[in-house]
């Protein structure tokens, strides 16, 4: 059934620029007593129980030659719109019918839209689900380089402060014990290098405060990455970008591993762990460079202060995690 009606349509189809409405100097023949008269809204073939019946001229009536009875009607347009229905032929004053293949069309051009719609959702979410799959493993890689560094500098700050604190009980006791002045200036050597791996115990603590903090962040994006898009300036997960004052001007402190940038408006500082000398924090974080680092318009030392106060140690923090030499 549904092959013959392929042959059909396509025989309609061929049939649109085969079939003429009238010769040039036909003959008029007078009308069949009967068959059933038929107008279409638009341009097209029509076809009775199978066989080509004619053309019909949008918004022109026609008379379709055929026995008495029951006949499958059906239409076709070069576009493709197919219509068909049962009717009953009669006389030639039986009651016109009207072929509605606008409506036809309609329903085609609103179906072909409605494919088009569904082929871009589609599409945006295929995108979608890439983009999330590609933040994601960044997301992943980020965590896992974090943990791991996390982990070793909480290690480091645990083993740090114990033996800070052997030391200074050890030079205390050899101050307090000894009777000779060589045996002071042992104890109070002892006392000082007790401070100073007290110090780096400390800075490891703030590097590892840092990474936690970090790690927070990553774990609310690993939810749903495309929540809040990293900017133009974050690379990778690894970069951190924070709201910074230098002077009167605001800016970003950029950190990374071996890498320490500030940009504002006016100036542009790009910086390796080699192009700094030492870093402090308190109210300000101060980033003292080896030589100009930077460009000879870079300041020896850059200044900055948080937009945030709760974020003083973290400036620190972020520049520790992207130069860890500077907590040993």
């Amino acid at each position: 059934m549904i092959t013959k009606r392929i042959s059909i349509v396509a025989q309609m189809f061929c049939a649109l620029s085969l079939i003429t409405l009238s010769a040039p100097h036909a003959v008029p023949q007078p009308r069949p007593a009967s068959g059933l008269r038929a107008t279409c809204d638009l341009d097209c073939v029509v076809a009775l129980d199978g066989k080509i019946a004619g053309r019909i001229q949008a918004g022109k009536e026609d008379f379709l030659p055929i026995a008495t009875g029951e006949h499958m009607l059906a239409a076709a347009t070069s576009d493709g719109d197919y219509w068909e229905q049962q009717v009953e032929a009669g006389d030639s004053s039986g009651p016109l019918i009207s072929i509605p293949l606008q409506k036809v069309r309609s329903e085609r051009v609103s179906l072909q839209s409605e494919i088009t719609t569904l082929h871009k959702q589609v599409e945006e979410k295929r995108e979608r689900l890439t983009a999330i799959r590609n933040e994601r493993e960044g997301i992943v890689l980020a965590i896992n380089i974090y943990a791991d560094r996390y982990g070793k500098e909480m290690g480091l700050h645990d083993a740090r402060e114990d033996r800070s604190g052997e030391m200074m009980a050890s030079g205390n006791w050899t101050y307090l014990t000894s009777g000779t002045t060589m045996g002071q200036l042992a104890g109070t050597a002892e006392m000082l290098a007790g401070i100073r791996e007290d110090m780096r115990a400390w800075k490891n603590q703030i590097a590892a405060d840092a990474a936690k903090d970090r790690m927070h962040e990553l774990e609310q994006a690993l939810k749903d990455p495309l929540k809040k898009p990293r900017t133009p300036e974050q690379t990778s997960y690894l970069v951190v970008v924070r709201e910074v004052i230098n002077g009167h001007s605001s800016g970003r402190l950029i950190t990374a591993p071996n890498q320490v940038d500030y940009r504002d408006e006016g100036q542009s500082t790009h910086l390796t762990c080699g192009d700094i000398r030492k870093v402090s924090g308190g109210n300000h974080l101060k980033i003292h460079l080896a030589g100009n680092g930077g460009g000879k318009s870079a300041k020896q030392v850059l200044d900055l202060q948080p937009k945030s106060k709760a974020e003083r140690l973290l400036l620190l923090g972020d520049v520790y995690l992207a130069c860890p030499k500077f907590t040993m």
